[in-house]
């Protein structure tokens, strides 16, 4: 038996973590154990404390969304996808997409890409995307209907405006319509990833050499386009989030030079009121150039690198856009714990997502960490079954199960969304765990954060360490135990492309034990 299946056997005796008391609550405690445990001569183990760190405040009324492109399935039109996407109480969803706004024709409804003799792979993926997309939808798809579904599900819809193959003048006119009807949103993108341009195609690199050109061609857009703008329109342009993959030791998409060039001419400039980045952690580029093919043997470097990215990697990430462009707010359009560059078909290692959710999970508290993140926008909701799903259809119950992160991003929303308070919380005990290969990185293999909506709280715990611990939930909810109690229990190595990971309901008690690899809720009702 390796560690990693250990770590999922019931262990014959349960690790637990001693929290620093002061006298009195230490006293406290013992006092409480002579009561619970009369005639006991030995001591029960104290559950670790959950200390305040960092800044308490008051978050967003709308803060964490996900990215539900219309365009792949049939999504918006079907209501049982609709009614999950309510549950999932995303703050935002995202039109038309990511890339494909960039070709999407309002007119047809329909992504229109002209592919030329020296077109990039990339570019010509997505000309045969956008035949798959005719086919599916023959009649197109549009704002109307999916300002309809962001309706119903409770979200905003960030519009990302289409620079790349719409005229200015055609792009007002679309503006202008949505003004009309009373369905224009008030979050505004100007294109996707320029910085990519295609991934090297050399005609989009005409359009889009360098950040310079590319936020002049932005601001004309955006000042032709601000008559049409409602109160409180948001505009935001594209950093390359270079801080992230400067690190990159492999398997990068683009140079980490050409991302980190793009980043360093972005000034924070008063005609536009926010900046996107997407981060997707590649396992390939973090822990070295081939570390998926020899997955789960390698698990614990594959983990400690990734988590570290996942944590200060992006915490210091995110710091870097502050830096270059004080004072705007950070949109993290697109972001997943999982990217594409783990998913070829020859690779039978790459369904390992229990990593992936652990990953997720961390990056969601990261975001937290910082008030000039203002949205962020999962990717995908999607229905397929895929490797970016979130759900697939299950024919024995002829219904959509969730799989993946699914359960632990609804888990966030909920707690997040609607206007709640927010605090970072220190576990007592808490090791930190340097990065295998970015000395720099690291993160507390478990980490806490709490959320206050009225009388009600939320306790999201993610403990990724192979050790159980016991943490005491004494005074963080004055004189009421907790309503419900679960955990999700995320084994690294396990594949969850078919199934969520198992969630089970723990005692309700003022000492709860947080499995090894688990994430946590603790809700107060």
């Amino acid at each position: 038996m390796n560690a990693w299946s250990k770590a999922f056997s019931p262990p014959a005796i349960k690790a637990v973590k001693t929290s620093r008391h002061n006298f009195g609550a230490l006293l406290a405690a013992i006092i409480g154990v002579v009561v619970l445990l009369p005639g006991c001569g030995s001591s029960a183990p104290t559950g670790a404390a959950l200390s305040p760190v960092g800044e308490y405040r008051e978050l967003l009324v709308r803060l964490l969304g996900l990215q539900a492109v219309p365009l792949y399935e049939h999504l918006i039109d079907n209501p049982a996808k609709v009614a999950i996407a309510q549950e999932m109480a995303p703050a935002f969803v995202r039109f038309p997409g990511g890339m494909v706004a960039n070709y999407y024709n309002w007119h047809s409804g329909q992504l229109e890409l002209t592919v030329q003799s020296n077109s990039s792979a990339t570019y010509k993926f997505y000309a045969y995307v956008a035949e798959q997309i005719k086919q599916l939808h023959p009649e197109g798809v549009f704002i109307e209907d999916y300002h309809e579904f962001s309706q119903a599900v409770g979200a905003e819809i960030v519009l990302v405006a289409n620079l790349e193959t719409s005229s200015i003048a055609d792009q007002v006119e679309w503006l202008q319509k949505m003004n009309d009807q009373g369905i224009l949103p008030r979050y505004l993108e100007l294109g996707n990833e320029f910085y990519l341009a295609m991934l090297g195609d050399p005609n989009v690199l005409e359009i889009w050499p360098d950040a310079p050109t590319t936020m002049q061609v932005m601001k004309e857009y955006r000042d032709a386009l601000q008559p049409c703008f409602v109160t409180g329109t948001e505009v935001a342009v594209q950093a390359a989030a270079s801080r992230f993959y400067a690190t990159n030791i492999g398997g990068n998409l683009v140079a980490p030079a050409v991302l980190k060039k793009w980043d360093n001419a972005l000034q924070p400039e008063p005609w536009f009121d926010a900046v996107t980045i997407h981060l997707y952690p590649q396992v390939d580029g973090i822990a070295g150039a081939g570390s998926r093919q020899t997955l789960p043997d390698n698990m614990d470097t594959v983990l400690s690198s990734a988590m570290a990215r996942c944590d200060q990697g992006v915490d210091e990430a995110i710091s870097a856009v502050e830096r270059q462009l004080p004072g705007k707010e950070i949109w993290i359009t697109e972001w997943s714990g999982y990217s594409w560059g783990g998913a070829e078909a020859s690779n039978q290692t790459w369904p390992i997502f229990g990593l992936y959710v652990h990953l997720t999970t961390r990056m969601l508290m990261t975001f937290l960490r910082h008030p000039s993140v203002t949205m962020t926008e999962y990717h995908m909701l999607n229905f397929s079954g895929g490797p970016m799903s979130l759900y697939r259809y299950d024919s024995q119950s002829q219904s959509y199960v969730p799989i993946s992160s699914a359960v632990i991003l609804k888990w966030f929303n909920q707690a997040a969304n609607g206007g709640a308070t927010y605090q970072r919380l220190k576990v007592d005990g808490a090791n930190w765990v340097s990065s295998s290969t970015t000395a720099e990185e690291g993160y507390y293999d478990i980490e806490a954060v709490q959320f206050q909506k009225g009388n009600a709280a939320t306790i999201i715990i993610h403990n990724c360490s192979s050790e159980t611990r016991t943490v005491s939930l004494t005074g963080i909810v004055p004189d009421r135990l907790p309503t419900v109690i679960e955990s999700a229990l995320v084994n690294p190595t396990a594949n969850y492309s078919s199934t969520a990971p198992p969630v089970t309901e723990l005692p309700v008690a003022n000492q709860v034990e947080i499995p090894a690899y688990s994430v946590t809720r603790i809700i107060w009702e």
